[in-house]
């Protein structure tokens, strides 16, 4: 007798409290062109409180291609999303987050290109809504059978599809626990090992529903350093092209220079900003040698030389220049002005950088 066939596609759904965005994506699901029988769908209620979970099993009940396992909170996405991947079935998984949404044929699609180009990690089309506003488009649509190492980075999201049995050959696993940046360690460790990395990007298939109440990334710039030093670290460990890995941490080291808040800076203790300090110092040497920092944009080049002295007057002393600078163009926000004064904003953070440097911390 032959053995049954498996699905082509396991969707694997974290949820923790998302009642209120979770009929949708679960809508997003049934309108899928794929055939029922060709995907599953694994839902992991992470300890919800509200009526996530009793939303589930009622949605599970009349559709046989979807399970639903129940646990204890963890604090986080990665376990989770372990739990459903070791509970997966299907040729390939795709991860979907609770409060977003795929279009009609994202799955089909997916499943249809992977197979045509024996893909191993296939990048989607996406964009981002907030209030139904759309904030981040879709640009540069292109679809690429073979694309390099660096075309899986260029969003550290785990919305892409993934072959199965890559990930249960090398133990690949989501990092468990709160931690910035989760998804691109993710990545790093399933990339190198991908035979096939391919583009389908000639629509947005992944719909991202940003939520505004939620506190923004840009704040944990310690625990994103870290965790950009973990991925070019794993990914030179797995012996990636070093000229996509280098790829990669210029990527990830410019992100994090201008995503770096001066204002926060400013406000915590003198404990933290030492902290930032030395984790963004490491993060300079570990991701983009200082040799290379006059290519970064004037603002960055400044930032990053600053953060290279390892010294937290420096730094201050930049946040500062730059905080008054903001205030000074708030008031006077004139199209003709204000390139005039961010130039010269930087000049003058640029001297207050050199002068602290000059002296003594």
């Amino acid at each position: 007798m032959a053995a049954p066939r498996l699905p082509g596609v396991s969707v694997v759904l974290p949820v923790y409290n998302g009642a209120d965005t979770l009929c949708r994506c679960l809508a997003s699901l049934d309108a899928q062109d794929l055939p029922a029988e060709e995907f599953g769908v694994v839902a992991v209620d992470d300890g919800s409180t509200d009526r996530s979970g009793e939303l589930l099993d009622r949605y599970a009940r009349s559709r046989p291609n979807t399970r639903v396992i129940h646990q204890d909170a963890s604090g986080g996405p990665g376990r989770p999303r372990n739990v459903g991947t070791d509970a997966a079935a299907g040729e390939f998984v795709f991860y979907l987050d609770a409060d977003d949404e795929l279009i009609p044929e994202a799955l089909g699609r997916m499943l249809a290109f992977a197979r045509e180009h024996g893909s191993d990690l296939v990048v989607v089309g996406r964009m981002t809504l907030e209030r139904d506003d759309v904030i981040h488009p879709l640009e540069n649509l292109r679809v690429l059978a073979d694309a390099p190492l660096r075309m899986a980075f260029t969003s550290l999201t785990p919305h892409k599809l993934v072959r199965r049995e890559l990930l249960v050959r090398h133990g690949i696993r989501f990092p468990e626990g709160r931690l910035a940046w989760e998804d691109g360690i993710f990545l790093s460790r399933v990339a190198p090992h991908a035979q096939r990395i391919s583009l389908l990007q000639d629509r947005a298939y992944y719909i991202k529903h940003r939520q505004p109440h939620r506190l923004s990334a840009a704040f944990r710039i310690r625990a994103k350093a870290r965790s950009a030093i973990e991925i070019v670290d794993t990914l030179r460990r797995l012996e990636a092209d070093p000229v996509e890995t280098d790829a990669i941490a210029t990527g990830l080291y410019r992100r994090l220079v201008r995503t770096w808040n001066s204002k926060r800076f400013l406000r915590v203790s003198r404990h933290t900003q030492q902290l930032d300090v030395a984790m963004m110092q490491r993060a300079g040497a570990s991701l983009f040698p200082a040799s290379r920092d006059a290519e970064l944009p004037l603002r960055l080049h400044v930032r990053s030389l600053a953060f290279r002295t390892g010294r937290v007057p420096v730094v201050a002393a930049l946040a500062s220049a730059e905080q008054q600078e903001h205030r000074r163009i708030a008031a006077l926000r004139h199209p003709v002005l204000l390139p005039t004064l961010a130039r010269a904003a930087l000049g003058r953070a640029l001297r207050a950088v050199g002068a602290v440097a000059g002296g003594r911390p």
